[in-house]
Protein backbone atom coordinates (compact mmCIF):
# COMPACT_ATOMS: atom_id res chain seq x y z
CA UNK A 1 0.00 0.00 0.00
CA UNK A 2 1.27 3.45 -1.10
CA UNK A 3 -0.10 6.55 0.74
CA UNK A 4 -0.08 9.99 -1.51
CA UNK A 5 0.75 13.32 0.63
CA UNK A 6 -2.86 13.80 1.69
CA UNK A 7 -2.75 10.75 3.23
CA UNK A 8 -5.17 9.06 0.61
CA UNK A 9 -4.25 4.95 -0.03
CA UNK A 10 -3.40 3.34 -2.83
CA UNK A 11 -3.60 0.06 -3.60
CA UNK A 12 -2.06 -0.97 -6.97
CA UNK A 13 -3.51 -4.14 -8.45
CA UNK A 14 -3.81 -6.21 -12.20
CA UNK A 15 -6.08 -4.47 -14.84
CA UNK A 16 -8.75 -6.40 -15.90
CA UNK A 17 -10.98 -6.04 -18.79
CA UNK A 18 -13.72 -5.02 -16.38
CA UNK A 19 -11.38 -1.76 -15.42
CA UNK A 20 -12.72 -0.35 -19.31
CA UNK A 21 -14.70 1.84 -17.72
CA UNK A 22 -11.65 3.37 -15.60
CA UNK A 23 -10.30 4.13 -18.75
CA UNK A 24 -12.28 5.75 -21.15
CA UNK A 25 -13.33 8.13 -18.09
CA UNK A 26 -9.34 9.10 -17.35
CA UNK A 27 -8.94 9.31 -21.19
CA UNK A 28 -11.77 11.76 -21.15
CA UNK A 29 -9.74 14.14 -18.15
CA UNK A 30 -6.58 13.44 -19.62
CA UNK A 31 -5.15 16.79 -20.73
CA UNK A 32 -3.67 17.24 -24.23
CA UNK A 33 -0.49 17.89 -22.84
CA UNK A 34 -0.22 15.01 -20.47
CA UNK A 35 -1.18 12.47 -24.08
CA UNK A 36 0.73 14.19 -25.75
CA UNK A 37 3.84 13.11 -23.04
CA UNK A 38 2.84 9.70 -22.81
CA UNK A 39 2.01 9.04 -26.07
CA UNK A 40 4.72 11.29 -27.84
CA UNK A 41 2.00 12.65 -30.10
CA UNK A 42 0.74 9.78 -31.64
CA UNK A 43 -3.20 9.47 -31.49
CA UNK A 44 -4.93 6.85 -29.33
CA UNK A 45 -8.65 6.62 -29.30
CA UNK A 46 -10.64 5.75 -26.16
CA UNK A 47 -12.74 3.68 -28.63
CA UNK A 48 -13.58 0.06 -28.05
CA UNK A 49 -10.00 -1.49 -29.93
CA UNK A 50 -8.30 1.05 -28.20
CA UNK A 51 -9.28 0.22 -24.56
CA UNK A 52 -9.57 -3.40 -25.05
CA UNK A 53 -5.52 -3.11 -26.04
CA UNK A 54 -5.19 -1.75 -23.11
CA UNK A 55 -7.30 -3.36 -20.50
CA UNK A 56 -7.28 -7.27 -22.13
CA UNK A 57 -3.70 -8.38 -21.05
CA UNK A 58 -2.38 -11.78 -19.98
CA UNK A 59 -0.74 -10.99 -17.37
CA UNK A 60 2.49 -12.25 -18.44
CA UNK A 61 3.71 -11.02 -21.84
CA UNK A 62 1.17 -7.61 -21.50
CA UNK A 63 1.48 -7.01 -17.93
CA UNK A 64 -0.85 -4.35 -16.53
CA UNK A 65 -1.41 -2.76 -13.31
CA UNK A 66 -3.32 0.25 -12.12
CA UNK A 67 -3.43 2.25 -9.21
CA UNK A 68 -6.40 3.34 -7.50
CA UNK A 69 -7.74 4.95 -4.42
CA UNK A 70 -8.06 2.39 -2.34
CA UNK A 71 -11.20 3.86 -0.51
CA UNK A 72 -13.11 4.81 -3.64
CA UNK A 73 -13.61 1.94 -5.60
CA UNK A 74 -15.49 4.30 -7.57
CA UNK A 75 -12.70 6.88 -8.48
CA UNK A 76 -10.79 5.98 -11.91
CA UNK A 77 -7.56 5.63 -10.82
CA UNK A 78 -4.20 7.51 -10.15
CA UNK A 79 -1.93 5.97 -12.60
CA UNK A 80 -1.03 2.47 -14.75
CA UNK A 81 2.08 0.58 -15.57
CA UNK A 82 2.66 -1.94 -18.07
CA UNK A 83 5.12 -3.76 -19.96
CA UNK A 84 5.49 -6.29 -22.92
CA UNK A 85 8.03 -8.42 -23.59
CA UNK A 86 8.21 -10.43 -26.96
CA UNK A 87 8.38 -13.43 -26.13
CA UNK A 88 7.70 -15.24 -22.65
CA UNK A 89 11.11 -16.12 -21.89
CA UNK A 90 12.68 -12.56 -23.08
CA UNK A 91 14.63 -11.05 -20.58
CA UNK A 92 13.72 -7.45 -21.71
CA UNK A 93 10.33 -5.84 -21.97
CA UNK A 94 9.23 -2.33 -23.05
CA UNK A 95 8.10 -0.34 -19.62
CA UNK A 96 5.02 2.20 -19.92
CA UNK A 97 3.92 4.26 -17.03
CA UNK A 98 1.32 6.94 -17.15
CA UNK A 99 -0.10 9.13 -13.90
CA UNK A 100 -3.16 10.79 -14.44
CA UNK A 101 -2.65 14.44 -14.24
CA UNK A 102 -4.12 15.64 -10.53
CA UNK A 103 -1.50 12.61 -8.73
CA UNK A 104 1.48 13.98 -10.94
CA UNK A 105 4.73 15.13 -8.41
CA UNK A 106 2.97 13.01 -5.81
CA UNK A 107 5.21 9.84 -5.96
CA UNK A 108 2.76 7.85 -7.75
CA UNK A 109 5.01 7.12 -10.92
CA UNK A 110 8.55 6.33 -9.02
CA UNK A 111 5.48 4.16 -6.83
CA UNK A 112 4.62 2.22 -9.91
CA UNK A 113 8.35 1.95 -11.19
CA UNK A 114 9.11 -0.08 -8.16
CA UNK A 115 5.67 -1.76 -8.42
CA UNK A 116 6.41 -3.25 -11.94
CA UNK A 117 10.02 -3.84 -11.22
CA UNK A 118 8.83 -6.60 -8.78
CA UNK A 119 6.29 -7.94 -11.10
CA UNK A 120 8.66 -8.05 -14.21
CA UNK A 121 11.33 -9.66 -11.55
CA UNK A 122 8.49 -12.26 -10.86
CA UNK A 123 8.53 -12.90 -14.34
CA UNK A 124 12.71 -13.31 -15.03
CA UNK A 125 12.33 -10.02 -16.58
CA UNK A 126 15.57 -8.18 -16.20
CA UNK A 127 15.96 -5.00 -18.28
CA UNK A 128 12.86 -2.18 -19.24
CA UNK A 129 13.14 -0.63 -21.96
CA UNK A 130 11.19 2.56 -22.71
CA UNK A 131 11.19 5.84 -24.58
CA UNK A 132 10.72 9.24 -22.79
CA UNK A 133 10.14 12.79 -25.43
CA UNK A 134 13.38 14.95 -25.15
CA UNK A 135 12.91 17.90 -23.05
CA UNK A 136 11.44 16.61 -20.00
CA UNK A 137 14.51 17.44 -17.83
CA UNK A 138 13.08 16.56 -14.32
CA UNK A 139 12.30 13.45 -15.30
CA UNK A 140 15.19 12.37 -17.42
CA UNK A 141 17.00 13.33 -14.21
CA UNK A 142 15.21 11.25 -11.90
CA UNK A 143 15.23 8.19 -14.55
CA UNK A 144 19.07 8.68 -14.68
CA UNK A 145 19.23 8.81 -10.46
CA UNK A 146 17.36 5.23 -10.72
CA UNK A 147 19.77 4.06 -13.10
CA UNK A 148 18.44 4.44 -16.53
CA UNK A 149 21.01 5.06 -19.12
CA UNK A 150 20.06 6.46 -22.67
CA UNK A 151 20.52 4.07 -25.52
CA UNK A 152 19.71 6.30 -28.57
CA UNK A 153 17.25 8.74 -29.96
CA UNK A 154 14.29 8.07 -31.85
CA UNK A 155 11.33 9.68 -32.81
CA UNK A 156 12.22 12.53 -30.65
CA UNK A 157 12.55 10.15 -28.07
CA UNK A 158 15.26 9.31 -25.60
CA UNK A 159 15.35 5.62 -25.72
CA UNK A 160 16.60 4.34 -22.17
CA UNK A 161 17.35 1.09 -20.44
CA UNK A 162 16.79 0.21 -16.66
CA UNK A 163 17.74 -2.97 -14.90
CA UNK A 164 14.96 -4.19 -12.74
CA UNK A 165 17.80 -4.71 -10.28
CA UNK A 166 18.70 -1.06 -10.09
CA UNK A 167 14.68 -0.39 -9.25
CA UNK A 168 14.91 -3.00 -6.59
CA UNK A 169 18.05 -1.35 -4.91
CA UNK A 170 16.70 2.03 -4.44
CA UNK A 171 13.21 0.89 -3.41
CA UNK A 172 14.08 1.34 0.29
CA UNK A 173 16.31 4.80 -0.57
CA UNK A 174 13.66 7.58 0.26
CA UNK A 175 13.63 10.84 -1.55
CA UNK A 176 15.02 13.87 -1.03
CA UNK A 177 13.45 15.77 2.13
CA UNK A 178 11.15 17.94 -0.34
CA UNK A 179 9.34 14.68 -1.88
CA UNK A 180 9.68 12.41 1.45
CA UNK A 181 6.15 11.67 2.05
CA UNK A 182 5.59 10.49 -1.35
CA UNK A 183 7.52 7.19 -1.17
CA UNK A 184 6.64 5.10 1.34
CA UNK A 185 9.92 3.18 1.58
CA UNK A 186 10.03 -0.80 0.66
CA UNK A 187 7.81 -1.51 -2.35
CA UNK A 188 4.55 -3.57 -1.20
CA UNK A 189 1.59 -3.80 -3.55
CA UNK A 190 -1.69 -6.04 -4.30
CA UNK A 191 -1.02 -8.14 -6.68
Amino acid sequence: MFCLPSGEPVAVRPVTSADQWRFRRVWAEMSPRTRYLRFHGGHLSEDGPCIRYLTDVDQQLHVAHGAILADHPDHPGVGVFRFIRPRLQAAHAELAITVVDGYQQQGVGRYLLGCAADEAARRSIEQFTFRILAGRHRLHAGLQRVGAVVHGFEDGALVYSLPITSVQDRAATPLPPRRQTGWPGPVEHAG
